[in-house]
């Protein structure tokens, strides 16, 4: 696999503007039955999601799936054994460390921050298979809408991914589904008075001439007493993003304060960063703090176990 670093990672480029459309029709069963499934639990939760580790294969091999994906990049992509065609695919059928770190975070570690999820409406960016947010979803949010840069990754796997982990309830209802980049997305919120109280986004920092679509779209959508949980690595070796770089852009716009309130001391060093609004009078006094600075919670997160 032609990997652009081993921690690039989930589809944050949106280097090309690209028109935001909701996604109102998915594949069907008979594309469904095609695909690998397998069960993760997250303390209570079970999540029955596409097997992606064995689904770039599953295309490659299977004729129609390719023709589904004949007209867009993924397919480029996934014969070219590539996690990224900068500005067309952002690597969202992968399901890539820090969305499981995420994740993991959510089911053990909210609580102890005094946050909650139930009844709350959730964002989750740069998707890609939602684990994040369908966690959310099943744990009482009252709305979860997705947002990727591909119709196609939203197409055969987020949507999937919801539709097998919620059988037998209605919870499905709360969902909507957004393909296009996040400059567009954010034109869209606009129009729809579109606002959440929580916004959840993993490994999407890699690009830092993307931090300010990022940023804008965090104050167009975020409402005044929610909060952002973002999840990235340390640095992204050869792609320039880092946790520090995207810092210091938070720190200089003055509009966000930040926690890091997980590490994960694995490998590349993997944070999760808890940031809200700052009050309007402190807002040119306080930098954002960085992993550095304040860490909440330093322990190493425990794989999900996957069965």
């Amino acid at each position: 696999m032609k990997k652009h670093q081993e921690s690039l990672s989930d589809h944050g480029s949106q280097t090309k503007r690209k028109p935001t459309v909701e996604m109102k029709e998915f594949y069907g069963e008979e594309i469904v039955k095609k695909l690998t499934l397998k069960s993760l639990e997250f303390g209570d939760c079970m999540l029955r999601i596409v097997d992606t580790s064995c689904l770039e294969q599953m295309v490659l091999n299977d004729k129609e799936l390719q023709k589904l994906l004949d007209t867009s990049h993924v397919l480029q992509a996934v014969c070219s054994h590539s996690d990224l065609v900068s500005g067309s695919y952002e690597g969202g059928l992968k399901i890539w460390e820090c969305a499981f770190d995420l994740t993991e975070f959510l089911s053990t570690k909210l609580q102890g921050l005094s946050l909650g999820i139930k009844d709350k409406s959730v964002l989750e960016l740069g998707c890609g298979a939602g684990l994040p947010a369908l966690f959310c979803l099943k744990s009482g949010a009252k709305q979860v809408h997705f947002q990727d840069y591909n119709e196609e990754v939203l197409k055969l796997l987020t949507c999937v991914n919801v539709r097998l982990s919620t059988e037998n309830t209605d919870l499905e209802e709360r969902c909507r589904y957004f393909a296009g980049d996040w400059s567009s997305f954010s034109d869209l919120s606009d129009r729809e008075k579109l606002k959440y109280d929580i916004i959840l986004t993993a490994e999407t920092i890699y690009n830092e001439e993307n931090y300010s679509k990022l940023h804008a779209l965090f104050d167009a959508v975020l409402k005044e007493n929610g909060f952002i949980l973002l999840a990235a690595k340390s640095y992204y070796f050869g792609v320039g993003g880092s946790i520090e770089g995207f810092l210091e852009y938070v720190g200089s716009m003055g509009m966000f304060s930040s926690e890091t309130v997980h590490t994960v001391a694995k490998g590349v060093p993997r944070y999760i960063l808890l940031l809200k609004r700052m009050e309007k009078n402190h807002q040119e006094e306080v930098p954002a703090s960085g992993p550095e600075d304040n860490q909440t919670d330093s322990s190493v997160t425990t794989s999900s176990n996957i069965t």
